[in-house]
């Protein structure tokens, strides 16, 4: 991303993996990246501290996933309390485990000026938060992003498409459906991706 932004952007990464933070932070040095500000926080939808469970690339923020059961307290942040107001965020990348909604929740100022993003949505994570599935993809219509192409297919797709397919899976079935989402403004052309 560093190289992507050059060095007119910045990137502005989250983590809230201890652990994480400290190999992040090793890499952006031994490459010196002078435009990557890492910060070692959970995101959620205000300021302060909550129970996250580590589990190498599938940590969880208030759930444990598979097996780990030793949470660690880590601090939370909004994404609009950290990053300024006057900056313009033109990509986001979301991949927090089900705690997704409470995330967009704690960044709409941020997403004004961004125009697209993506996010993982993954039903059972977004249940095991407190969150809706159908809800989270509602909130992101509400905030500009109607646009929805599934990364994995390679295809665009829509919310009440998703809900069908959906449909009649079972548990073990909905568990295993872990999509991408690539998201845009409507208004936005430049930001269609191929196969759109």
């Amino acid at each position: 991303m560093s190289q992507l932004v050059g060095n007119s952007g910045h990137v502005y990464a989250f983590e809230a993996d201890p652990a994480s933070v400290v190999r992040i932070n090793k890499s952006v040095a031994l490459n010196r990246f002078s435009n990557i500000t890492v910060i070692g926080k959970a995101v959620s939808d205000q300021p302060g501290i909550a129970k996250f469970y580590p589990d190498g690339m599938r940590g969880a923020l208030g759930y444990h996933r598979f097996g780990n059961q030793d949470g660690i307290e880590v601090e939370c942040a909004s994404v609009d309390s950290v990053i300024p107001p006057d900056v313009k965020v033109s990509f986001f990348k979301m991949d927090i485990e089900g705690s997704e909604w409470k995330a967009l929740k704690g960044m709409q100022r941020t997403l004004r000026s961004c125009n697209s993003f993506i996010t993982e949505f993954l039903t059972p994570g977004l249940r095991r938060t407190g969150g809706d599935p159908w809800a989270y993809l509602a909130q992101l219509a509400d905030s500009g992003f109607t646009r929805i192409f599934d990364v994995d297919a390679m295809r665009e797709t829509s919310a009440a498409e998703l809900k069908d397919r959906y449909k009649g899976l079972t548990t073990r079935e909905e568990q295993q459906l872990i999509l991408n989402l690539y998201c845009w403004r409507a208004e936005r052309p430049e930001c269609v991706p191929p196969g759109a």
